[in-house]
């Protein structure tokens, strides 16, 4: 249950970026991340509230860990919209998704979780998949592909924050709350000064793009709680690959053959590892 609700949450990640990228230009990214934390707050308030139960934090290192956690997932939502406003869907998800590479290094280093050798063939294959969608359309400025890049290091630092987080049994709508605090708190100021005239007419909108990542978020870490850091980003190899076929039902770009080769080794790829890690690791009873 856990796998396939993470392929969920990935597919609601790429929904939320075709949210973004229809939004006017007039929408600035600081109201949409100050609206999007907003929702997530009003979201998880109330279940922290009413469940006396949920594991706190009890120490000023978990409480470190919180705050480094909601750093990395603001700063990763704030170049994650620069990318898509300057790069196509399927282009802005795949340079964001390298997060795949940087995860197992990361954990590694943070976590001592070494990504089992047979499952490095797989998740190079994913990523070629990925480039393969793309090709011949990877014509990025600049700016746009070093924000997408840097939003796919910090999602590997988010990740891998949340794993420790979820290794210490602190709840993940606990996780998730501080993180939509903080970004309340960073975000507020300039939101305000921003123009504000464009509520009456996006505020559904913005409504749904908060939405979309805070249900993504609980679902990813309530499995980084089961799962290693390296398997559950495997699996966001779907979220391209959902870009991609967006931007061409929208768009009406037809793939090329390479796209569709690139989208058959996404899915075979995260097939690989999902099965591959099920079967031979035991990580916890809920796959």
């Amino acid at each position: 249950m856990t796998l396939w609700l993470t392929v969920i949450a990935y597919l609601l990640v790429a929904f939320h970026g075709f949210l973004i990228q229809g939004l006017p230009d007039q929408v600035s990214v600081w109201l949409v991340l100050f609206v999007g934390f907003g929702v997530s707050a009003a979201v998880t308030g109330p279940i922290l509230l009413g469940g006396r139960s949920l594991a706190r934090p009890r120490t000023e290192r978990l409480f470190l860990a919180l705050g480094l956690r909601g750093l990395f997932s603001l700063l990763h939502l704030l170049l994650a919209f620069i990318a898509l406003r300057r790069l196509p869907l399927a282009e802005a998800t795949v340079l964001v998704n390298t997060a795949i590479l940087w995860t197992p290094l990361v954990s590694r280093i943070a976590l001592k979780e070494p990504m089992p050798g047979r499952l490095w063939g797989p998740g190079l294959a994913g990523f070629l998949g990925v480039v393969l969608v793309l090709h011949p359309h990877l014509q990025s400025t600049l700016l746009g592909a070093i924000a997408a890049l840097g939003s796919g290091l910090f999602v590997a630092f988010q990740t891998t924050a949340t794993r420790r987080l979820g290794q210490l049994n602190v709840a993940p709508v606990y996780v998730m709350f501080s993180s939509a605090l903080l970004g309340v708190a960073v975000t507020a100021t300039p939101a305000l000064w921003s123009d504000l005239n464009v509520i009456p007419k996006t505020g559904g909108e913005l409504m749904l793009i908060g939405l979309l990542p805070c249900l993504a978020g609980l679902i990813v870490i309530h499995a980084l709680g089961r799962q290693p850091a390296w398997f559950v980003s495997s699996l966001s190899g779907i979220t391209p690959l959902a870009g991609g076929l967006l931007d061409w039902w929208f768009t009406d770009r037809l793939p090329t053959p390479g796209a569709f080769v690139g989208m058959a080794l996404i899915i075979a790829a995260c097939v690989l590892v999902a099965r591959k890690a099920s079967t031979g690791q035991p990580h916890g009873p809920d796959h």
